[in-house]
């Protein structure tokens, strides 16, 4: 097991919470979604770079909700298998 991993994930995973845990701090992310386009669709037939575009900005959105409810179950798993991720995901 990779509990420096483990432990850095967990401590991650608690700084999103503090930071979007607050009111303010679920404005923002309430923000952040609608501007990460969370729940809407990113494709823009015939421009697939606008698509990428798009699809790049969920993605930020989709890490965020990620990291605010993960598991310690999804944390050891992730810990136990670095190569499934990596420090920017």
């Amino acid at each position: 097991m990779r509990r420096d991993r483990f432990a850095m994930l967990v401590r991650r995973r608690a700084l999103y919470r503090a930071t979007f845990g607050t009111p303010e701090g679920r404005m923002v992310l309430a923000d952040l979604y609608a501007f990460c386009r969370v729940g809407d669709p990113v494709i823009v037939p015939g421009d697939p770079m606008l698509t990428g575009f798009n699809d790049g900005a969920r993605r930020v959105g989709l890490r965020i909700a990620k990291m605010l409810d993960m598991s310690d179950e999804e944390i050891l798993r992730m810990a136990n298998r670095p190569e499934e991720i990596d420090e920017n995901s």
